[in-house]
């Protein structure tokens, strides 16, 4: 079970950053935003003990947030990030209607308006215009890179940063980019285990959608086109998804996947696998083009006889050794966590196991 409140061990040597807070010494937080991530971060930053002031503009909108939080308080509960006796902890924030009173004394500010990038890029030239300039300014941007975010503000902008959660209420996840590694190491220091306790995936450059909601913009723009090109119905795409992502669960993530299951246990295997899928690509998806055009049997059968012949340079020896290369470095990055992973007997025992727990759960 997670903390039930900030920890009371001596947390390791975290970086100390000239001019700022201490991540140790963070006591209040500013919520600017209080939405469903907003109120997600105020929930889990009242449960580990800090003191968090709102910014909310009127009354109804003081009056969504309360419930947004009640809400947000209600499944951090359940997951223990709360103390199960704390039932109304989350009535503990204070809420204001005046953004420089909000920040005014904060430690650390944490931003989650909408993600429209004109609103944001005010909110964040006032809260830069307005926050103690010790403070660091985190963005729950989902999308927008950190250089668009802090393009307005000019009193301090290399102290905003990216921190981007998943759901705060849902999941132990951030992730976190500064504008400098000085800045990254603090989040990461702040947000990380002996503190928040948080999984944090510390970025080294921007992107579009930073790491996770990257990867969730390929899996859901892949999944919509096959359900909408008549590959599949929604509801078998629901059990596809579902069944891939056990099997990433169950590997402890994408490199224990790919070479732990599909690879079967060896990076060479994968290498395999992974060559003959992209070398046979071009001639699969062709033969999957022609079966959607319906054309007629002896056109559609000579269509297929070409493809067959042009699919033959997948078999010619210098093409594949330039594949196997070019996977090799491709994935290398992979087979090099798998390695750290502790071998492939160790990864088996682990993953059926946890396949085993989350079976029971179905």
């Amino acid at each position: 079970m997670r903390s039930k409140g900030r920890s009371t061990r001596s947390p390791p040597p975290a970086p100390r950053v000239q001019g700022r807070v201490h991540p140790g010494d963070v006591s209040r937080i500013a919520i600017v935003g209080t939405g469903t991530i907003g109120s997600g971060w105020a929930a889990v930053y009242l449960a580990k003990g800090y003191s968090v002031t709102a910014y909310v503009r009127t009354q109804a909108s003081e009056d969504k947030f309360y419930s947004f939080l009640q809400s947000a308080w209600s499944k951090i509960l359940v997951r223990g990030v709360a103390s199960a006796s704390d039932t109304d902890g989350w009535r503990r924030v204070k809420c204001v209607r005046s953004l420089a009173e909000c920040v005014a004394t904060a430690d650390y500010v944490q931003e989650s308006v909408v993600e429209e990038l004109g609103l944001k890029q005010r909110i964040i030239q006032q809260i830069d215009d307005l926050a103690p300039p010790h403070v660091l300014i985190g963005t729950s941007s989902s999308f927008i890179p950190l250089s668009l975010v802090r393009a307005r503000a000019t009193r301090a902008p290399e102290r905003i940063a990216t921190a981007h959660p998943t759901l705060p209420q849902w999941d132990s996840f951030v992730e976190v980019l500064g504008s400098s590694a000085a800045h990254t190491d603090w989040l990461a220091s702040f947000y990380g285990q002996e503190r928040l306790r948080l999984d944090v995936a510390v970025l080294r450059k921007e992107m579009y959608g930073h790491a996770i909601n990257a990867l969730n913009a390929a899996l859901s723009n892949t999944a919509f086109c096959l359900v909408n090109g008549g590959v599949c119905s929604m509801e078998d795409m629901d059990k596809s998804v579902l069944h891939l992502a056990k099997l990433i669960v169950a590997s402890g993530g994408a490199s224990g996947a790919m070479v732990g299951i599909v690879g079967g246990g060896s990076p060479q295997g994968a290498t395999l696998l992974f060559t003959d899928m992209m070398l046979g690509a071009p001639v699969a998806m062709s033969a999957c083009l022609v079966s959607w055009c319906h054309l007629p049997h002896a056109l559609a059968a000579a269509c297929l006889a070409l493809l067959r012949l042009l699919g033959g340079y997948a078999s010619l020896s210098f093409v594949k050794r330039l594949a196997t290369w070019f996977v090799g470095l491709w994935c290398g990055p992979c087979f090099a966590r798998w390695s750290a992973l502790g071998g492939a007997k160790a990864f088996q025992e682990r993953a059926i196991q946890r396949m085993s727990k989350i079976e029971e759960m179905d």
